[in-house]
């Protein structure tokens, strides 16, 4: 008996102290970590009821309004966007969707700064990953990006809240009533200033508030790609091809003032887009050089038809340098989307900043109501 006790003693408290901790980590989480839209749309990812997908970044979230899309082109639609969505996150997000979903198209909003701006590692950087249900998705992506995190956020979910105490008793609340258990979409995910449904749209309410001008969060620089977000968007790619899904990359309109101040940036990044789309051979519409371009395409005089979708709005000089490259990658890119607009677009349609929240290019709702629409138009044509 005592030599049992000598063996099984040494082993028992390291099992305690580990069952401790997990206690203790898991009661911090359920009265620090608060409720938000990230569980829904991960549910919605994973047990919603969709055909076609929309990711990608914060203007995607605002910009796309799915239940449109699902109206005009017949594919059930959620909406998985949100700021701090990098291109590693779209990977996994469509892997974990396509677990239990038979996609059949996905739209990427896709940034493209997003290609070269490091992601900080906030309480954004586990989100997603914290909501995943387990699975083998889940651990390729915790190799993949959670390996690299601060290990404190990435084991204690809490650690980012734990100046939030003062919100221990809502917590408590939230997380005791039905709504929480069922997923569903609190008044407190939505402000006076816009309004979160349970599709996935984050819906801004039109303003005349001022608008103060700020430089966009993140602007494309050449030769500063980041290879870990080349080789995701690579990898989603082939992951739709190799699956049948439909791909479409989707670069959402801003406001003119903000592409005349920006304009080399902006049409350096579309340049880059559109050679690779071509490699990577999917389709591309790009709107920014689309609703910036109508100067530019009357002194061009038609200049543009041969040009891929992408880069019809090029300016002059622009067009010129790059006609021979944008019409090598034009044959990357379905033929509906090569040498048209938008059906039905005006080219300044939405480039009116009175359109958008601010002048980074976030849509108010009924400007992503219309915007929806043509896109949904597009979609249409080119499937």
């Amino acid at each position: 008996m005592r030599n049992f006790k000598k063996v099984l003693i040494p082993v028992l408290i390291p099992v305690i102290i580990v069952a401790a901790i997990i206690t203790i980590n898991s009661i911090l989480n359920y009265l620090l970590v608060p409720y938000t839209h990230i569980r829904v749309d991960v549910h919605n990812v994973e047990e919603g009821d969709y055909e076609q997908i929309v990711l990608g970044t914060s203007h995607g979230k605002c910009g796309i309004d799915p239940a449109v899309l699902s109206e005009e082109t017949g594919l059930q639609t959620i909406n998985a966007c949100r700021g701090s969505e990098y291109p590693e996150d779209v990977l996994y997000l469509l892997k974990d969707g396509a677990r239990t979903h038979e996609i059949k198209r996905v739209i990427y909003e896709i940034d493209p700064a997003y290609l070269q701006v490091e992601a900080n590692q906030n309480t954004d950087y586990v989100a997603l990953y914290q909501e995943m249900a387990p699975s083998l998705v889940k651990l390729q992506y915790f190799f993949a990006k959670m390996a690299n995190a601060d290990f404190r956020t990435m084991l204690m979910k809490w650690y980012l809240y734990r100046d939030k105490t003062d919100s221990i008793a809502n917590n408590i609340a939230v997380k005791s009533s039905d709504a929480y258990k069922n997923y569903e979409v609190l008044p407190s995910f939505s402000t006076d200033a816009q309004e979160y449904r349970a599709d996935g749209f984050n819906a801004i309410h039109r303003t005349d508030a001022e608008k103060t001008e700020t430089p966009p969060a993140a602007l494309w620089h050449a030769g500063e790609v980041r290879e870990d977000s080349l080789n995701a968007v690579k990898e989603i790619a082939s992951f739709c091809q190799e699956n049948e899904i439909e791909l479409v990359l989707v670069i959402t309109p801003i406001p003119a003032v903000t592409y005349e101040t920006y304009e080399e940036s902006y049409a350096e990044a579309s340049r880059y887009m559109a050679e690779l789309a071509a490699e990577l051979d999917v389709k591309l519409l790009d709107c920014i050089q689309e609703g910036n371009s109508e100067d530019a395409a009357s002194e061009e005089d038609g200049k543009s038809e041969d040009v891929a979708f992408g880069q019809e709005g090029n300016t002059e000089d622009a067009a010129s340098e790059q006609e021979g490259k944008t019409k090598t990658a034009a044959s990357g890119v379905d033929s509906a989307l090569t040498g048209k607009t938008m059906s039905g677009m005006d080219s300044g349609d939405f480039t009116n900043l009175e359109d958008f929240s601010d002048y980074d290019g976030h849509m108010f709702e009924d400007t992503a109501e219309q915007f929806t629409r043509l896109l949904a138009e597009k979609l249409n044509e080119c499937r």
